[in-house]
């Protein structure tokens, strides 16, 4: 009675739309056990039923099972070609320096921790700390030579400090200003206009 009833769902599914059902209502005669097979719509090859392990997991297929030993193969072989890359004459020298040859190249050496002035500068290293005195007294070797030389005298004649930048140290111009805000000219600026002036009426005169 069960099946009578699941028959006549199946036809009455496959009246109302058509190719629903692949073979119409001749398809359910497979159903039945009688004539050709019930076939699914679409794909028609095999249908892979997977090996289940006791634990429930799938066991690969022969092609992901010949794919696997073909990595471990490539595998094993680049770490053997590591391996040899090791032992080469350059390989020590690398080992020594903490980089593992055959794998990306990560630092393993010391890290410098620097130490933190209470304003939080850091520190000058001992290193830092003696290239900063050798330049210091290189600096000042260099001052006396230039001070016991021939020019030195000269230049301190001028006001220049020997062993430091030049900075002009002779008279400043304060300009006198006119009650309009314009610098008046200088005694020398004056005298040059007034001869400027005269050539220029001498000429004029001559010209006629």
């Amino acid at each position: 009675m069960k099946c009578l009833v699941v028959l006549c769902a199946i036809a009455a599914v496959a009246v109302a739309k058509p190719g629903y059902l692949p073979g119409g209502i001749a398809g359910l005669a497979g159903l039945a056990g009688v004539g050709a097979p019930l076939v699914a719509a679409g794909y028609a090859g095999p249908i892979a039923v997977p090996a289940i392990t006791a634990g429930g997991v799938p066991v690969d297929t022969p092609e992901v099972q010949v794919a696997r030993a073909a990595h471990a193969a490539a595998h094993a072989a680049a770490g053997n070609a590591a391996a040899a890359a090791a032992a080469a004459p350059g390989g020590a020298i690398l080992a020594a320096r903490g980089v593992v040859v055959g794998a990306p190249a990560v630092y393993a050496g010391p890290q410098h921790v620097p130490v933190l002035t209470a304003a939080g500068v850091p520190v000058d290293t001992p290193d830092v700390q003696a290239a900063r005195a050798a330049h210091a007294v290189a600096q000042a070797t260099s001052a006396a030579a230039a001070a016991a030389g021939s020019g030195g005298a000269i230049l301190a004649a001028r006001g220049v400090v020997v062993g430091a930048p030049a900075v002009y140290a002779g008279p400043q111009h304060i300009p006198v200003l006119t009650a309009g805000g314009v610098p008046v000219d200088t005694p020398e600026v004056q005298a040059a206009r007034a001869a400027d002036a005269a050539a220029h009426l001498a000429a004029k005169a001559r010209l006629g």
